[in-house]
């Protein structure tokens, strides 16, 4: 008894009321002591610490239930949001979210609403408080997130590609002392197709001035091999 009126005080303390939810761990202890009280079956020493913090006997009515466009609901509802965005740091809830089932269908009638002007000024302040999404596509969709993928520029990432196997093959002739990197390069069979490539586009005429000079620098034989041995 005495561990549940901690917790009661230190809800007191947090919440300023003793509004417990249905939910809560207190709620069957706290509905307990009330019909035990009006039952004439509660000790006076726990009526008496019970009155100190404020606790009142009387049996609350029901509580009606909220129409989905009530402003206490919006309210409960945007307490849940808040909730998940301070776990999450998002607000882009997911449609199976078990600790809220319907937040999901709310945060997309809030977007709804948005798109309408259907919310006012304090909702929408309120919203853009906790970086609300008010544009339904940065939600993402059957659990992906959405990303924009930004247009790479196709003779830069070739360009690219070939200078990152530029520097391979120079790492290969700093450590055999030599260019002649066989087709089937097993430590490295990127490389080798590489070097034949290169190869055959000088053969055909197509490999541009500058990578000629630069596969020149580094003395790679450019007239095709009648055998190479692999380097062990």
């Amino acid at each position: 008894w005495n561990a549940k009126y901690e917790l009661l005080s230190e809800y007191k303390k947090k919440h300023g009321d003793f509004d417990i939810p249905s939910g809560h761990s207190l709620y069957s202890w706290v509905s307990y002591q009330r019909k035990l009280y009006h039952d004439n079956a509660l000790p006076q020493d726990r009526v008496d610490v019970l009155v100190d913090i404020g606790f009142g006997f009387e049996i609350p009515l029901p509580k009606k239930s909220f129409s989905k466009e009530s402003p206490e609901a919006w309210e409960v509802r945007y307490k849940d949001l808040t909730a998940f965005k301070e776990v999450h740091g998002h607000c882009r809830v997911p449609v199976a979210y078990d600790p809220s089932p319907a937040l999901h269908k709310w945060v997309s009638a809030q977007q709804g609403k948005y798109k309408k002007g259907r919310l006012s000024d304090d909702q929408i302040d309120r919203l853009n408080g906790i970086e609300f999404p008010f544009i339904k596509d940065t939600l993402p969709k059957l659990g992906v997130l959405k990303t924009k993928i930004e247009p790479v520029d196709r003779e830069t990432y070739l360009e690219e590609l070939w200078d990152k196997s530029y520097q391979e093959l120079a790492a290969y002739k700093h450590h055999f002392g030599h260019c002649n990197i066989p087709i089937s390069y097993e430590a490295n069979p990127s490389l080798g197709a590489w070097a034949f490539s290169q190869r055959m586009a000088y053969k055909k005429n197509k490999l541009s001035q500058n990578r000629l000079d630069k596969l020149n620098e580094l003395g790679f034989p450019l007239e095709p091999q009648k055998k190479l041995v692999e380097a062990v």
